[in-house]
């Protein structure tokens, strides 16, 4: 699979916020978190929204 430099940004963008732990994630749900158009997760729960 091949990503653009914007979806590498974005991959990037997402691993740097704060209060996030997304070592579980891989790029499959990453690419459903990106469709969901979550930009920022301080204080989210992300392991609700994967579960």
């Amino acid at each position: 699979m091949k990503f653009n430099s914007e979806f590498r940004f974005d991959i990037v963008k997402l691993l740097s916020l704060d209060n996030c732990d997304l070592k579980d994630i891989d790029i499959e749900r990453f690419i459903n978190l990106k469709e969901l158009n979550i930009t920022e997760c301080s204080n989210l729960d992300l392991s609700e929204i994967i579960a």
